[in-house]
């Protein structure tokens, strides 16, 4: 089974490229360590809510997105 954090890292780096953003710039937007930022992508650190907040802003998406959620109805 895939860990949650793998999920949420695999998806930040998938929406990332998608709008055609390097690791330097996402890193630049939110603030953060372009070397932590990795470490998201790869699964291999913790995310705080605020860290997740802000991603999900500059990337545009919900945490949803990231999560992998499908939206209920």
């Amino acid at each position: 089974m895939i860990s949650t954090r793998k999920t949420i890292g695999a998806n930040i780096q998938r929406l990332r490229r998608e709008r055609g953003l390097t690791v330097c710039c996402l890193a630049e937007r939110t603030g953060k360590n372009p070397n932590s930022l990795n470490r998201i992508e790869r699964g291999q650190t913790r995310l705080s809510v605020d860290v997740l907040a802000c991603i999900c802003r500059h990337l545009n998406v919900t945490p949803n997105d990231l999560y992998g959620w499908e939206p209920t109805q």
